[in-house]
């Protein structure tokens, strides 16, 4: 009976081994956890412990290591399956289930390992619980292996190292070995090899090397990021440039570059700038140069005004000009569209265009507006003064009128009097008559204004009039004796003249004369005195006075 009692437990024991194995033989687990605050200024090393499941924290020791453990053994009573965790540089927890010889790369979620755990839990409690691992099941002890993928690494500096990325473990017969490495300082230049050791409770031991070195990519400089030059210049590539690495010192001379640049076309063209170092490190710069081509300018009024029949060369007044090119001569075939006509006044659009630089590059086309212009005619001295009964006619006025026009001669001028205003002049009647007038030049172009004639009267005029004197007892004064009178208009003489006088001949004293003459329009009058006075013998010199 107890033998067939120990037959029944070998056999549990077998098939407990089986489900271990099946769940063991699952891919590695890994999850994100919290990141911890860890200083690493003062470790030299790093250690892994092996632990269950019933915790897995990150644990420091008194030399500052950081200790990590793996889960590697059957737990007794199996009731339970075991896990490994290993908290790396990036604060990753990473788990693996027994018999993982490598470290886990790949993340799942806990909850579906926790998930699974709670099925095996329950599916050992269906068959016979808590059976002891009996010593003949163990196999031969083995000790720890630590493998290095490759002995040396060549990483640009400042690469974040994933120490367990470089190596493999093989846990071996040990529940609990410890794992240390070197840590490293990826943003020190140079190299730098981290020691990996693997140590068992027996005392065995496995170790290897991984040699890093972290290479400083080579540094390239230039002063000017673009360039702007004008189409047809030379440039220097590598003027300005330089190139420096930490470990092979000046690489100036080393620099390649890769370019499409055509100075003789304009556009933008990149320039790549490569070196690379004794470690392969390569380093590269893209610069733009620009090649500008200015276009020719067409230079000249955007306006022009000139008489009518006045001739000009348009050209004289353009010229055209290239930043590249200098002076560009410009010719007929120059004008590219024109109604001009000079014979005709108003106002036209030329365009000049079709001037082009050696690289091809176009003129923006100018266009001028030209205006030709005719000036009105002008005239003067349209009023006219005309005695009272004079003899004229519309030629003799015609006559008197000053005339000019900037494009016509005088004589081709045309004058046009309103004819109907014209004929109610009557020059026996005082007073101004307007007129219309008008003159045109040979272009149509016509000046309106007025004329008029104003007749007038100049009254008559008298001449000689002064005082006179008069002596008692001579013989009587003649009060028109030299005095005449005249009149532009008429014939009037000193017998049209009327005398008004009340002179007393024998009484002394001062007596007023007047004169008047009238002609047909006006009167006109004038006066004078006549002293009467007695003769004194003996003041003859007083009376001749």
């Amino acid at each position: 009976m107890a033998k067939k009692h120990t037959h029944m437990k070998f056999g549990l024991f077998l098939l407990s081994c089986s489900i271990v194995w099946l769940v063991s033989g699952c891919k590695p687990r890994e999850t994100e956890v919290p990141q911890t605050a860890v200083s690493t200024e003062s470790r030299t090393n790093q250690e892994i412990r092996v632990k269950g499941s019933e915790s897995s924290d990150l644990k420091k020791e008194d030399n500052s290591a950081q200790l990590f453990e793996f889960a590697s053994q059957f737990r007794r009573p199996m009731n339970e399956l075991s896990e490994a965790t290993i908290r790396d540089e990036t604060k990753r927890l990473r788990i693996a289930y027994l018999e993982t010889t490598t470290v886990p790369q790949i993340v799942e979620s806990t909850v579906v390992r926790s998930k699974q755990t709670h099925q095996l839990r329950e599916f050992e409690q269906t068959l016979t619980p808590n059976i002891p691992v009996t010593p003949e099941a163990l196999e031969q002890w083995q000790g720890p292996i630590v493998r290095v993928n490759e002995p040396l690494h060549i990483l640009p500096r400042g690469t974040a190292i994933d120490p367990f990325a470089y190596f493999t473990f093989v846990q071996g017969s040990d529940p609990n070995p410890q794992i240390h490495y070197t840590l490293i300082d990826p943003n020190q230049t140079g190299y730098q090899t981290m020691q990996i050791s693997a140590i068992d409770s027996k005392g065995n031991v496995s170790v290897a090397t991984v040699t890093f070195l972290f290479n400083h990519s080579p540094i390239i400089q230039k002063e000017k990021k673009s360039q702007h030059i004008a189409i047809g210049s030379s440039i220097d590539l590598l003027a300005g440039v330089s190139a420096y690495d930490e470990e092979d010192g000046e690489l100036t001379a080393e620099i390649q570059v890769e370019t499409t640049l055509q100075t003789e076309k304009e556009g933008s063209y990149e320039v790549i700038y490569s070196v690379t170092d004794q470690f392969g490190a390569s380093t590269s710069l893209t610069t733009n140069v620009t090649i500008t081509n200015e276009a020719p300018m067409i230079v000249g009024p955007n306006q022009l005004v000139f008489p009518v029949n006045q001739s000009f060369s348009l050209l004289d007044y353009f010229s055209a000009s290239d930043q590249e090119d200098g002076a560009i001569n410009l010719t007929s075939e120059n004008i590219l569209a024109s109604d001009f006509d000079p014979q005709v006044p108003g106002n036209y659009s030329i365009r000049i265009g079709n001037v082009v630089d050696r690289y091809g590059k176009r003129a923006i086309e100018r266009t001028v507006h030209i205006q030709l212009t005719n000036e009105a005619p002008t005239v003067t001295n349209t009023h006219m003064t005309l005695p009272v009964f004079s003899e004229w006619n519309k030629e003799s006025y015609l006559a008197t009128l000053i005339l000019g026009d900037r494009e016509d001669s005088v004589d081709q001028l045309q004058v046009m009097i309103d004819v109907p205003f014209w004929q109610k002049i009557d020059t026996s009647r005082l007073g101004i008559y307007r007129f219309p007038l008008q003159v045109q030049d040979t272009h149509g172009k016509i000046t309106r204004t007025f004329g008029s004639v104003h007749v007038v009267n100049e009254p008559p005029v008298f001449s000689g009039i002064e005082d006179k004197r008069f002596l008692v007892g001579e013989e009587k004064l003649d009060l028109l004796a030299g005095i005449s009178v005249t009149d532009r208009e008429e014939k009037l003489s000193i017998a049209d003249v009327e005398v008004i006088e009340e002179i007393t001949w024998d009484t002394p004293g001062s007596y007023p004369v007047y004169l008047s003459i009238k002609d047909s329009f006006t009167e006109t009058r004038v006066s004078f005195h006549v002293s009467v006075v007695e003769k004194n013998p003996e003041m003859p010199e007083i009376l001749s006075e």
